[in-house]
Formats: structure tokens, sequence, C-alpha cells
């Protein structure tokens, strides 16, 4: 009775502590939700409104110079309608940018990786200092790291997953390797997707200039590895 009891507290602890943590999860998961959602409003606000009012003013702008130009006026006028043009053209672009910035989390990497860590109970591991990646390269990184542990948890498991940020000299390298998943144990998402996850990983990287490798690893686990420089190659 009393290696019955103990089984049935060391299960009980198990147990609640499992609930725990997929309670944690799920709220985690939540404010990423409510994140997301409250960037997007705000991206869409910025476009509806900013950028199609420096839009309509560049149309006006362009109007009243073409209209100028026909009135034969003074060059110094003709010289401050450009320069406003070219102020608005700036203003528009800026607002582009914010848009873009705003949709695809600006956050810093590491601090989205370590969320997303969180949510897997994957160790997280950075080392070197941090230096300031493009918008794209960032949510490239980001995205190999959210599908690799994904692909952890359909065919491993369980199975312990480590996520290494290397900040070097000229790239950032990102590594996700997840031990030999537990035969015994396929997992409820092992039979689940269709493999378009890494297509769209590799051409995520590939786009920022970077490059991405998959495969086994000698332990009998699953590696991926993203390199994005700092600075795009100019073509």
């Amino acid at each position: 009775m009393g290696g019955a009891s103990r089984r049935e507290i060391t299960q009980r602890a198990a147990h609640s502590a499992e609930v725990a943590y997929q309670t944690r999860r799920a709220a985690l998961a939540g404010q990423e939700a409510e994140l997301a959602a409250e960037r997007n409003r705000l991206a869409r606000d910025l476009h509806d409104v900013l950028a199609h009012t420096l839009g309509a003013l560049s149309i006006q702008l362009t109007v009243i110079d073409t209209l100028a130009r026909k009135a034969d006026v003074p060059d110094p006028l003709l010289t401050q309608i450009g320069r406003g043009t070219e102020l608005v053209g700036s203003g528009l672009e800026e607002a582009r940018q914010a848009v873009r910035a705003l949709r695809e989390d600006n956050t810093p990497l590491p601090a989205q990786l370590e969320r997303l860590c969180t949510l897997h109970r994957a160790d997280l591991k950075i080392t070197g200092e941090a230096r300031g990646l493009e918008a794209q390269a960032t949510l490239a990184l980001y995205r190999v790291a959210q599908e690799a542990l994904t692909n952890a948890a359909k065919h491993a498991p369980g199975a312990p997953v480590t996520v290494r940020l290397v900040h070097g000299p000229e790239e950032a390298a990102l590594t996700v390797h997840n031990a030999a998943p537990d035969p015994g144990a396929p997992g409820p998402l092992h039979t689940s997707g269709g493999g378009f996850g890494l297509a769209g990983m590799r051409e995520r990287v590939l786009q920022a200039d970077g490059q991405c490798s998959t495969g086994p690893s000698q332990d009998g686990g699953w590696t991926v590895t993203a390199r994005i420089p700092y600075r795009r190659r100019l073509r």
C-alpha cells in the first residue's frame, strides 16, 4: 500500500506539473496572439490613415507642379513644390517601412526566441554580441526556429531540444537540434504536415542571402542550421 501510495503521489505531482506547464504555455500563446493582433491593427491604421493621406498629398503636389509649369510660375516656387514632393515621398516610404516592421514583429530576435523556446520547453543559448539584423533576416531566423521546433514536437515528442543563436562577426547562425525520438512515442502530430514548412523555411533564408541546411545528426536526432549575414550582398 505504501508503495502504491507513493506512486500515486508521484503521478499526481507529475500530472499537476504538466497541467501547470500546459496552462502557462496556453497563456503565453494567448499573449503572442494578442501582441500579433495589436501589431496588425496598428499596421492597418498606420497604412489606412498616414500612408493613404501622404499618397493623396503626393498626387496633389504632382498636379500642382504640372499646373504651375503650365502657368509659367517663377522657378523658386517650382523648387519649393519639388521639395515638398520629395518630403512627402520620403515620409511615405518611412510609413511603409513602419507598417512592414509592425507586421513582421520588430522585437529583437533573442526575445522572440526566448518566448518560442519557453513554449516548446527547448533549451536556449545565445552567444556573442548582438548586432542589428534586417527585419527580413530576423523574421527568417525566427521562422526557422519555429518550424524546427514544431517538427521536433511532431517527430520526436519528449526528446530534448536545444536552440543556439551565435552572433558572429559577419553573420548570425541559428542551430536547432533535437535528440533521437523515442520509438515507443510517435506523438499525436506524427502523421500531420506535408513537408511544405521546410521548403518555405529554406526560401525565407535564401531570400535574406543566407544558407540553410537540415539533416540527421550522429546521435540519431535531427539538426537544422541557418546562417544569415548582417549585410546583404550587393547584386
